[in-house]
C-alpha cells in the first residue's frame, strides 16, 4: 500500500510546484507590461509637466552711492531679476515685475522688501540696508 501512495504524493508534489511557479507565458506578462507602461507614462508626464525658469538674458554688476555693489541677472521674460550681494553667491532675493518695464519687486526670505528701477547702466535700487539710492554700473551683457 505504501508503494501506491508515493507515486500519487510525489505527482500531486509536483502538480502543487508548478502551480506555485505560475504561467508566465500571456496573461501576467501583459499584466506586468500594462503596469510597467503606465508608471512610464505617469512619470513622462510629470517631466513633461516641470516648467523651467527663463534663461538669463543680460547681467551687470551696479555700485551705489554707498559704495555698496550689487548684481543683477535679467531673464528673458523681461519680468523677473536675480539679485544676488556678491557675484559667487545664490540670489539674496528674486524681484518680479508685473509687466516688462515696469520696477522689479519683491521680499528676501525674511520679509524685507526690495526695489529695483530701471535695467540699463543707471538704476535705482532700495534695500532694507541701504534704502533708496541711484547705482551705477556696467551696462548689462
Amino acid at each position: 500500500m505504501i508503494h501506491r501512495i508515493a507515486p500519487a504524493a510525489l505527482a500531486l508534489a509536483a502538480l502543487l510546484s508548478t502551480a506555485a511557479c505560475g504561467d508566465n507565458s500571456a496573461g501576467d506578462n501583459g499584466a506586468n507590461e500594462a503596469a510597467a507602461n503606465a508608471t512610464a507614462n505617469t512619470t513622462n508626464t510629470a517631466a513633461a509637466n516641470v516648467v523651467l525658469p527663463p534663461p538669463i538674458k543680460s547681467s551687470g554688476s551696479y555700485r551705489c552711492k554707498d559704495n555698496s555693489v550689487f548684481h543683477a541677472s535679467y531673464l528673458a521674460d523681461d519680468m523677473t531679476v536675480n539679485i544676488r550681494d556678491k557675484e559667487e553667491n545664490p540670489p539674496i532675493v528674486v524681484l518680479k515685475s508685473t509687466a516688462p518695464g515696469a520696477p522689479f519687486e519683491g521680499k528676501d526670505s525674511q520679509g524685507r522688501d526690495f526695489r529695483l528701477v530701471g535695467s540699463g547702466e543707471n538704476v535705482t535700487y532700495t534695500s532694507p540696508d541701504g534704502g533708496e539710492q541711484s547705482c551705477r554700473g556696467n551696462a548689462p551683457s
